[in-house]
């Protein structure tokens, strides 16, 4: 017997009859009834507070982040420490730094970071006085500059101490210098500017049989450099006096500076001779190799 797809979905086989396979379609299915549910009993959802969160998050950083942080900071020192590297080698003038105090060339860069700034308006009123005998006492220094003006202060400078262990301080207390030094440096600070310019005067002065070196503190690295020698290849030994000798006959000498080691006051072996007159070096220079 043959069925068509109609047959089979009508149920009716050939002669009108009912197909045994129409059972199948027909028979009918017990649907289970839908579960029902109570929804006010069910919890309400609680919104989450975004900012809350950040805040724990920012508190309390992960790992991740600690590390994130940490390869940030280390990739900007570097960059910085490049940055100033090549400044350095760009701009010489960077690592350059001027001298604390007349005739003395810094030791070290520490000191220089130590040392204070200056007062501009103190040291307008204050002179430099080279060349001065190593007994050289305060009071001294008053009676020879007391007619000038109110002294505020008096303090020595560039004294060569007889060891390293002996601070300058100590030696100038004591009054115990280096055997190869016979000279020593000292400022004195005035009430006003008017009697600081005045006591420049003294310049050239003989006291105990040494002509003192006298200028503005602000002054003692600058002079006109057509009026100026330089002096090299001296003995370590040599003193102004000794330098003022040699040129003495070549004209009207304003100052003599020879630079010395600024820890242990000895001479580094070369100087300056200022001329009152161009001519004067002229003069001067035609006795190279004359001093010993």
């Amino acid at each position: 017997m043959q069925f068509s797809l109609g047959d089979i979905i009508s149920g009716e086989g050939d002669g009108g009859g009912k197909s045994e396979s129409s059972g199948i379609f027909a028979a009918k299915v017990d649907k289970k009834p839908a579960p029902q549910y109570d929804y006010a009993s069910i919890p309400a959802r609680k919104e989450v507070n975004n900012s809350n969160s950040t805040e724990k998050e920012d508190i309390l950083p992960s790992k991740k982040k600690k590390r994130k942080l940490k390869e940030n900071n280390a990739g900007k020192k570097f960059k910085e420490s490049k940055i100033n590297k090549s400044k350095r080698r760009t701009d010489p003038s960077a690592t350059e730094k001027e001298p604390a105090s007349e005739s003395e060339t810094p030791a070290s860069s520490k000191k220089n970071k130590k040392s204070k700034p200056l007062d501009i308006e103190k040291e307008k009123r204050t002179i430099f006085i080279g060349n001065l005998p190593l007994n050289t006492k305060e009071k001294t220094l008053k009676k020879l500059f007391a007619e000038y003006g109110t002294i505020e202060a008096i303090r020595f400078r560039s004294a060569a101490r007889p060891d390293l262990k002996t601070s300058k301080k100590a030696a100038v207390i004591k009054q115990q210098f280096h055997e190869e030094r016979k000279n020593i440096n000292a400022y004195i600070r005035f009430a006003s500017i008017e009697s600081a310019k005045n006591s420049c005067a003294m310049n050239s002065s003989e006291v105990e049989g040494n002509n003192m070196r006298v200028d503005l503190a602000l002054n003692s690295h600058k002079h006109d450099q057509n009026k100026a020698i330089f002096l090299g290849n001296l003995d370590f030994k040599t003193h102004e006096d000794d330098v003022r000798q040699a040129f003495q006959n070549c004209g009207t000498i304003e100052s003599i500076r020879l630079v010395r080691d600024s820890d242990t006051g000895i001479g580094k072996g070369f100087g300056y001779v200022n001329f009152a007159s161009k001519d004067s070096v002229e003069t001067a220079l035609t006795l190279e190799g004359s001093i010993e």
